[in-house]
């Protein structure tokens, strides 16, 4: 349910992007920011739809996620310290910027512990796959 909640969400997001673009008339590194966004947002909700559609968690869609998120954020932090850039002598044009390093560095940290827990696990499944070799060991030589 949850996972619904925020592939919609997403894609609510999404539309709201356009809209904002078609209404407010966005030109520039503005657009390049707003299209980036919007795709990772809808690259995102596909992915969550692919997993809901399978009936399946899989940490390969969370890495692939939260990879495809950080991509986004980083192409976002860089366009925002450009267009700050444009007034180097103002000291609010980069407040910005600051806010979607916010956001940039939260996305980093996901893909990190999400890289974590998938090495975390892979590791337990495989002492798991030695620990079953061992014990078929054991018992062909105790027979």
């Amino acid at each position: 349910m949850l996972g619904v909640v925020l592939a919609v969400g997403l894609l609510v997001i999404v539309a709201l992007i356009v809209r904002a673009d078609l209404f407010h008339h966005v030109r520039g590194l503005m657009l390049v920011g707003h299209m980036a966004l919007a795709a990772g947002f809808l690259g995102a909700s596909v992915l969550i739809f692919r997993d809901l559609g399978k009936r399946k968690h899989s940490r390969n869609s969370v890495l692939s996620i939260a990879s495809l998120l950080t991509g986004t954020a980083g192409t976002l932090t860089v366009v925002a310290l450009i267009l700050g850039l444009r007034a180097p002598s103002d000291p609010k044009s980069l407040f910005s910027a600051f806010y979607v390093f916010v956001f940039y560095f939260a996305c980093a940290i996901w893909a990190v512990e999400s890289r974590i827990a998938a090495a975390e696990l892979s590791a337990r499944e495989q002492s798991l796959r030695i620990e079953c070799r061992l014990a078929d060991l054991t018992e062909r030589l105790q027979k």
